[in-house]
């Protein structure tokens, strides 16, 4: 659109007007199709304009140049921020340390040596701090363990309170963390705490210093996560923690402790991995006495709900009504926006869930489901008596039921797993592909669909992953061959998200008590969540869909069917 404005004033011979939108859209905008375009047609007009021409500023060619610098377009970056160095004219202007440093990042990218890094002279402490946390990441990078320890040490000590030093602290820790040395990674860790507290790493710090405490079955372990719960009561690793009360108590020989923690972590968490972990904890522990510490009392409820049956508030009335005569006409487009217009005016959930199924009937599950998600904040903290089946079925949709139950059944593999892995990996769009090429419900990555095609005896063809019973046909054989190598549906998720090779070194790091440690000791915060959330999917889907229940036709709900 602004192409075509810049395009309508030059012909309208207003080219100072056209210079300047063909410069917003070249330094702004400079990934996008159009700033060729407007590359291009920038010459002609600064010959025309001369000295009329609007010239770029340094500040519009710094945020073209870090805009390739952020797509790692390194070749662009260098260039671009080549160009940047030779408009700051001032050696001691900050600006041009830092552009001069982005410079030199971009050509360590390029295969340069770290030392135009480390050799780079910035004598401004911020820039210079920067300077040394980037050099010491890429020593990480080069898995030189020793040079990036003594870079952030000599981080450290010239800079002890620059928010780099807290980086490189948290790095350093991450480092150890996802080499397992579950000790030196807490030490670090310590550090940001000590040195750093309120600051945006605390939260992950303190988590995983109380976990280490917590697995190495450190005597203080209990308070540490206590602190932690107290600090952050409403956080996702809140309810994490309860769970490990929990399991803390009962090794100590406190089953009333244990079952206060566990039925808070069921009562403010219920729909969570851990919520319903700690569900199965009670059910072993059977019934008994409860003696809850009074902190408990500092968790805060989650936040209250609209009634989702409540009348049709007046000022959304001709909406509604609108929106109802659409989809009767199958028009779930525009009454879809009736229905999103009505919930903005209004606040009303009830619309949002009539919303999300318009999407649905459309085939759009990502976006029926994030009008859900807005009707319904919080939702893994509400209890399944809180909502009526129309939002628990907005939230978790499950088209494909058919082919999805089949194949299942066909690999011995819970169905309700599947879904749940599907609802994380694509949220059932059939037709989506990953940065990494991994296509279809599945996502799964061409390679590996081909060898599971191969081994199943059927025709390969990359465009057929498109197709949902193909996708899951595949999909579910493979994820049979995980289950069947690593022992248990929890493993065989980590090593569909994370590799085969990983999940094989995570469960060699110790002997784990329960599958839920080694779920939580997962270095990958992705993989970590990854194989929670699928669970916790599963388990609603359990709830939602009860087994031998009706299934939807494959691709859609029952209505869009039967048109």
């Amino acid at each position: 659109m602004l192409l075509d404005r810049a395009h309508a004033y030059q012909a309208a011979g207003q080219t100072v007007r056209a210079a300047k939108d063909y410069q917003t859209i070249y330094y702004k905008y400079p990934l996008g199709d159009e700033a060729k375009a407007a590359g291009a047609a920038l010459p002609v007009l600064q010959k025309a304009l001369r000295s009329e021409f609007p010239y770029a500023t340094a500040e519009m060619q710094e945020q073209r140049a870090q805009s390739f610098f952020d797509a790692h377009k390194w070749r662009d970056a260098r260039s671009e921020f080549d160009k940047l160095v030779g408009m700051l004219h001032d050696a001691a202007k900050p600006a041009r340390q830092h552009a001069q440093l982005r410079l030199a990042q971009s050509k360590v990218q390029l295969k340069a040596t770290l030392t135009v890094i480390s050799s780079l002279v910035t004598p401004d402490p911020e820039v210079d701090a920067e300077r040394l946390f980037v050099l010491s990441q890429f020593q990480r990078s080069a898995k030189n363990e020793s040079a990036m320890l003594a870079t952030i040490e000599d981080l450290g000590k010239k800079y002890p309170r620059s928010k780099w030093t807290e980086e490189g602290y948290m790095q350093a820790g991450n480092y150890y963390w996802v080499l397992l040395d579950r000790t030196k990674a807490a030490g670090y860790y310590q550090r940001v705490l000590e040195v750093f507290p309120d600051s945006k790493n605390d939260y992950n710090a303190e988590w995983r210093i109380a976990w280490v405490a917590y697995v190495g079955r450190q005597p203080d372990a209990d308070e540490k996560l206590k602190i932690f719960l107290l600090k952050y009561p409403v956080s996702a690793n809140a309810v994490d923690a309860l769970y490990w009360l929990g399991r803390y108590s009962e090794r100590s020989g406190n089953p009333a402790h244990a079952r206060s923690f566990y039925n808070k972590a069921l009562e403010r968490f219920p729909e969570t991995y851990f919520g319903f972990a700690s569900a199965d904890r009670l059910a072993k522990l059977g019934s008994g006495e409860e003696n809850p510490p009074d902190f408990l009392d500092r968790i805060p409820p989650p936040p209250p709900l609209r009634p989702f049956d409540e009348p049709i508030p007046p000022a959304a009335s001709d909406r509604w009504a609108r929106a109802q005569a659409l989809r009767a006409i199958a028009f779930d487009s525009s009454a879809e926006l009736e229905l999103k217009n009505a919930f903005f005016a209004t606040g009303s959930p009830r619309f949002l869930i009539e919303a999300s199924q318009a999407a649905f009937d459309q085939g759009h599950f990502a976006a029926g489901m994030a009008y859900a998600r807005l009707a319904v904040p919080s939702f893994d903290s509400r209890k399944s008596n809180e909502l009526p089946l129309s939002a628990w079925k907005a939230l978790y949709p499950l088209p494909y039921e058919s082919s999805l139950r089949r194949e299942s059944g066909k690999n011995e593999l819970d169905p309700m797993i599947v879904a749940g892995l599907i609802r994380q990996e694509s949220t059932f769009q059939a037709d989506i592909v990953s940065h990494a090429n991994a296509v279809g419900l599945m996502q799964l990555l061409p390679k590996t669909a081909k060898i599971m095609a191969r081994q199943k005896r059927i025709k390969y063809a990359k465009n057929k992953l498109f197709d949902p019973e193909y996708n899951i046909e595949l999909g579910t054989y493979y994820f049979k061959g995980l289950v069947n190598l690593t022992g248990a549906p929890e493993f065989a998720l980590a090593a569909y998200n994370a590799g085969e090779d990983r999940i094989a070194l995570w469960k060699s790091e110790r002997n784990y008590d329960e599958i839920p440690e080694l779920v939580e000791s997962i270095p990958f915060s992705e993989t970590r969540d990854y194989v929670q959330i699928v669970l916790r999917n599963a388990a609603l889907y359990r709830m939602i869909y009860a087994p031998g229940a009706k299934p939807a036709a494959s691709g859609g709900t029952e209505r869009s069917q039967s048109r």
